[in-house]
């Protein structure tokens, strides 16, 4: 199994902290009074936090790969980028965006977003 040549953990806010505690305190409120929409509401936000909030990011000599809390990934070729940028998110912080040749881009969170870039683009230069 390789390893990657550089791993950064998602890069957490005070918004990824009160999704799953929304989510609990709707399905618990629902248990406790016999409401099956607020049961059903808290449960399916629980698991569209579940798989599709990123954990970690990986680069690899030929790919990035997105981990999701879910036993769920994200495999991108590094010859499919065509480019990499450090950019202000909507809600503050700053963010990567990956530009793809082909399809929709994708906004990343890791914690240290300049350094991502500047690995991310070193491992695309030697591809």
């Amino acid at each position: 199994m390789e390893n990657p040549v550089y791993t950064a953990s998602f890069r957490r806010s005070m918004l990824h902290i009160f999704t799953p505690v929304i989510a609990g305190i709707l399905t618990l409120f629902g248990l406790l009074n016999l409401e099956p929409f607020n049961v059903a509401l808290g449960i399916g936000l629980g698991l569209f936090i579940l798989f599709t909030r990123h954990i970690r990011y990986e680069i690899f000599h030929d790919r990035l790969v997105i981990r999701y809390m879910a036993p769920r990934r994200k495999i991108v070729e590094l010859s499919e980028i065509e480019a990499v940028r450090s950019m202000k998110m909507a809600f503050g912080g700053q963010g990567v965006f990956i530009q793809k040749r082909v399809g929709l881009g994708l906004m990343i969170n890791p914690v240290d977003p300049e350094k991502f870039v500047a690995e991310l683009q070193e491992a695309q230069n030697k591809a």
